[in-house]
């Protein structure tokens, strides 16, 4: 249905056949000059209606490159057979790593009692690789979980003794 119009067509398409020009009845309605021109000329909105029709039709799968639409939560349309790929994360002895992308036996994941496939959505690489990246690129954290796990450590050791 789309949003409603925030201001009456009716009226704009009887000043334009009054007289005034699109700039005059944009100022008394305080709406830019192609948002009236839109409103009023019905050729001008099918030939806009028409570059947003092609740009949403106008999309590439990035996996293969065949056209699909660019309708997508995430910016990543892909067509049909490459979706349909992409939503099956274990198959066989196999899973799907989101890091390396990759089918990956599952001997390479670590166990999470979170997830409903029973592993980690990446492999053991994967998740060094990305914790040393965030450990390189926030060295205070890092730092502050070090000396909060020494001083467990310390604790324990102290219990001990």
């Amino acid at each position: 249905m789309g949003r409603p119009r925030s201001f009456d067509w009716d009226e704009a398409a009887r000043l334009h056949a009054g007289g005034m020009s699109y700039g005059e009845i944009a100022r008394h309605f305080g709406k830019s000059y192609h948002g009236i021109r839109y409103a009023i000329d019905a050729e001008f909105r099918r030939r806009i209606q028409g570059y947003a029709a092609d740009w949403q039709r106008g999309g590439s799968c990035p996996d293969c490159g065949t056209q699909t639409t660019r309708h997508s939560r995430d910016g990543n349309a892909r067509c049909r057979a490459c979706a349909g790929k992409w939503r099956q994360t274990v198959r066989g002895d196999e899973a799907w790593c989101c890091g390396c992308r990759e089918w990956l036996p599952k001997t390479e994941f670590q166990r999470s009692s979170k997830s409903a496939r029973g592993l980690r959505n990446e492999c053991r690489s994967c998740g060094t690789a990305r914790r040393r990246a965030y450990r390189e690129a926030h060295p205070e954290v890092a730092a502050a979980a070090y000396e909060r796990q020494n001083a467990r450590r310390r604790e324990r050791s102290a219990a001990l003794r």
